[in-house]
């Protein structure tokens, strides 16, 4: 069974790329365009990684990150 990964950022095409290059070594990876959408996409598929952007609007990388974790 492949390792889950999530990839969050608000830039799409930071955020294609990567999950593409991330796929083509074998990974099953989602993605989020916003902190909020990743809380909810974290909470429902249980991620081992989760690579996430530092800024972004509203709920940036290090909040979501702390949310998550707790």
């Amino acid at each position: 069974m492949a390792q889950k990964i999530i990839i969050i950022d608000d830039d799409m095409l930071t955020r294609v790329s990567t999950a593409d290059l991330i796929k083509s070594w074998g990974y099953e990876v989602e993605t989020a365009s916003s902190g909020e959408e990743a809380l909810s996409l974290a909470r429902e598929t249980r991620p081992d990684v989760i690579l996430m952007d530092i800024r972004m609007p509203r709920l940036d990388g290090l909040e979501a990150t702390r949310r998550i974790a707790a």
